[in-house]
């Protein structure tokens, strides 16, 4: 028989796995990514689970979690592709590997001009546009108040 602990657990993996998923999906286009980010966001989770202090809801931890396996992805991938690109003699089988990462064009230009401003910018920005938060949820989601979100958005 499952303890309280691992009880509320699991309805809370069942009511924010796909939250995860299709979050996950708007930045990689295979099921198989967003699969491995809904299982490393969950296992981080259920690690962490008992640090919780409710500070902010746990759909915003969770969601914030599962945004730190995505730019971590993110950076193991651009980690890779530089380092095949200064070996030239390696072959590599998916030489469009970036074409499986973006969804088009403009959310490619979008995320490059991104990368332009300052992070925090850049993050509050993504989150609103992208993302469709509120300020609110941008607050809580980067530990800033709902009027710094708004400020740093404008």
């Amino acid at each position: 028989m499952k303890n309280s602990v691992e009880k509320e657990f699991d309805d809370i993996f069942w009511q924010y796995k796909d939250m995860i998923y299709f979050l996950t999906l708007k930045y990689f286009k295979k099921e198989q990514d967003a699969e491995d980010i809904v299982q490393e966001t969950f296992l981080k989770v259920y690690m962490n689970f008992k640090k919780f202090k409710n500070k902010s809801s746990i759909k915003t931890w969770i969601y914030r979690i599962g945004l730190n396996e995505i730019f971590g992805r993110f950076r193991k991938i651009k980690k890779h592709l530089f380092n095949v690109e200064l070996n030239e003699n390696i072959e590599y089988e998916d030489k469009d590997i970036l074409k499986d990462i973006y969804h088009d064009e403009v959310h490619k230009a979008f995320c490059t001009e991104l990368k332009k401003i300052p992070k925090k910018r850049s993050k509050v920005i993504f989150l609103r546009i992208m993302e469709g938060l509120s300020f609110k949820e941008i607050g809580n989601t980067l530990g800033i108040s709902p009027d710094s979100a708004k400020n740093l958005f404008s």
